[in-house]
């Protein structure tokens, strides 16, 4: 489902928001028809995680929580944790275990737990009679439970916050830098607290991740569900883009998803995704931040290798302050950028260069040298007996034409599949585009897959959708 939201004040400039189910997709003017929003402001939709009511009514009376998300909607406010109490540990249970209620204004997430696992020197308003030590066993039968106050200092706070134990880590199928490099340092930042902590990929890694220490448990025939207590999904923009180690994440509730991808199917029970940073290396970056985690030289240099990556060497539009802001912090830990990039741009096997010539001799431009395209076939790749990632250079190739604003770069895979790359300069946007064939990304990197067709039928319709650009 598709809104445009017209004429709207946004730092001090007129523009048009286009929010595709439930999410922007774009923020810029455009000829569709949408709501006339006259010129007004438009800010972040805020989220109240510390609640305990408003008009009257308490958030502890579960039949009242509609009327409260109806009056936070009218404040700015479209999702909130409704807050207990420290009450009597089952009136705690009767309230949170229940559904979370359909509502008419902002979204109830779930229950924050303040309370009663918290210190009588700092209760505040609180009951002292009903403050209690913490328990893992006791909390883990309460349902609903988003965020937690605990005191630390208390007897058992320690114990209580490091729970988790373990935490698996899933990266995207085919996984390029940003990817692997942000779940290798979350893995080294957790393992270094003390976390039992995997990276799982579909297939073995390639070869050009290979210049860092990135071992991997790959997916295998017969494997069982992987055990661990939280799942997580990195720089993943879609549950589908897991894998075959997709069908396990769906079946657990401890999920998380970490992106920096437009999501048309959001998931994960709990969401950290920012489209507009330049690579999720950003997100694991602050998370360790915040979470006052130690940056080593090796956890910087996977974050290195992760945003220059992604960023083309911060070349692209998603490139801005706080990006030159993290990396200065990442190299002021003494990480060697002139070797990391060296290792990243200008190592090449002569397969790869070999695939280069392939490529550049497939070129074709369209509607006036605007538009160019390139193609491997599987084929190709067996002649040169390439592995399947020697080609993912390529896919800045066709852009690099003078004059060229929008390329495609199709790569056949052994199975059929056409795997499409697609860049553009300038105002113009291919991840609707990438979209409409059932995939997705960023207004000037985007992807999809063709099943079922030809490689040059996947051409056809690409540059078809292309040209109305």
């Amino acid at each position: 489902m598709e809104k445009i939201f017209k004429n709207v004040l946004l730092n001090g400039v007129l523009t048009d928001i286009t929010v595709q189910n439930g999410m922007i997709s774009s923020i810029e003017k455009t000829d569709k028809q949408g709501i006339d929003c006259q010129g007004k402001s438009i800010y972040p939709g805020l989220i109240d995680i510390h609640i305990h009511g408003c008009l009257g009514f308490d958030t502890m009376d579960g039949d009242k929580l509609n009327e409260i998300s109806k009056f936070l909607a009218t404040r700015g406010v479209t999702s909130f944790l409704p807050t207990t109490m420290t009450v009597d540990f089952t009136d705690i249970k009767n309230v949170v275990n229940k559904p979370l209620p359909k509502v008419e204004g902002a979204s109830v997430l779930g229950y924050h737990l303040e309370g009663p696992y918290i210190a009588s020197s700092r209760r505040g308003a609180q009951n002292i009679n009903y403050i209690r030590k913490p328990d893992i066993k006791e909390f883990e039968s309460l349902e609903n439970i988003l965020m937690v106050t605990v005191a630390p200092e208390v007897e058992g706070g320690q114990e209580f916050i490091k729970n988790c134990k373990s935490v698996a880590l899933f990266v995207h199928t085919n996984p390029d830098w940003d990817c692997i490099g942000s779940a290798m340092a979350l893995r080294c930042a957790l393992r270094s607290s003390g976390i039992k902590c995997d990276v799982f990929t579909e297939t073995p890694l390639s070869r050009h991740l290979s210049i860092l220490d990135t071992d991997v448990i790959p997916y295998s025939d017969g494997v069982s569900a992987p055990d661990y207590e939280c799942y997580c999904a990195v720089d993943v923009g879609g549950v589908d883009r897991i894998g075959l180690w997709g069908k396990f994440f769906t079946e657990k509730e401890n999920t998380v998803c970490i992106d920096h991808h437009y999501q048309s199917a959001p998931f994960g029970k709990i969401r950290y995704v920012e489209p507009k940073r330049s690579a999720t290396g950003e997100l694991i970056y602050e998370m360790l931040v915040i979470g006052e985690l130690e940056i080593t030289q090796e956890i910087a240099s996977y974050l290195y290798c992760a945003i220059s990556s992604d960023t083309g060497s911060f070349q692209y539009a998603s490139v801005n302050r706080r990006t030159y802001e993290i990396v200065i912090a990442l190299t002021d830990t003494g990480i060697n950028t002139t070797w990391l990039c060296s290792m990243l741009y200008e190592r090449n096997t002569l397969t790869q260069l070999k695939l280069k010539a392939e490529a550049i001799d497939s070129i074709k431009l369209y509607k006036d040298g605007k538009i160019a395209t390139a193609k491997l076939t599987n084929e190709t790749m067996v002649k040169y007996n390439a592995d399947k990632t020697d080609a993912d250079a390529l896919a800045q190739l066709p852009r690099s034409i003078d004059g060229v604003m929008i390329s495609a770069f199709l790569k056949e895979l052994p199975d059929g599949d056409i795997r499409v790359n697609l860049r553009s300069l300038g105002d113009y946007s291919v991840e609707p585009v990438a979209r409409m064939f059932g995939g997705g990304g960023h207004k000037k990197a985007a992807g999809c897959t063709f099943s079922g067709v030809s490689i040059d039928e996947a051409e056809r319709q690409l540059v078809k959708e292309l040209e109305k650009l």
